[in-house]
């Protein structure tokens, strides 16, 4: 779940590039830059604490282990131990010209407003699709029981 919402992360703070970039000192140290403008390190925070609430909120079973999980993510999913490989993806996805654009729009109040939200946006758009997928479940268990007999009903047949 958290590599999921970390891609996803990436992915709704800067769009789509085909372009991709050597993961050079300094177009690393360019992807530090972005990240502090963006103030990566405390969005990822705020998403995983956002993320935790909603997973319990999903399954209240889990609130037993609430100290457990939050101290398991934060020793997994510290942001030094990300910052290089994060780095490497947006390398992977943009361009350095275009990694520049992003810092530039990050340092403007817009920028600080958008990054100061994304946290919370995310954390909005993953509730909304948890939302829409389980008022639809009932669809999709539909789908897999029926699924299910027609493999039970091949399997006798062929055994047969």
């Amino acid at each position: 779940m958290k590599k999921i919402l970390l891609l996803s992360a990436v992915l709704v703070f800067c769009g789509f590039s085909a372009s991709a970039a050597e993961a050079t000192p300094a177009n690393l140290k360019l992807c530090y830059e972005l990240f502090d403008a963006m103030k990566m390190e405390k969005q990822l925070s705020d998403t995983s604490a956002q993320m935790l609430a909603l997973q319990i909120q999903g399954n209240p079973m889990l609130v037993q282990f609430k100290p457990e999980l939050e101290a398991f993510y934060q020793k997994c999913l510290q942001f030094n131990n990300l910052k290089e490989g994060i780095a490497k993806i947006y390398l992977e996805l943009f361009t350095p010209e275009q990694i520049r654009d992003f810092i530039r729009f990050y340092k403007t109040p817009s920028g600080q407003a958008f990054a100061s939200k994304s946290a919370l946006l995310s954390t909005k758009v993953a509730a909304l699709s948890q939302q829409i997928v389980m008022k639809n479940m009932p669809e999709l268990q539909k789908a897999i029981q029926e699924k299910a007999k027609k493999l039970q009903e091949q399997q006798k047949t062929g055994n047969k």
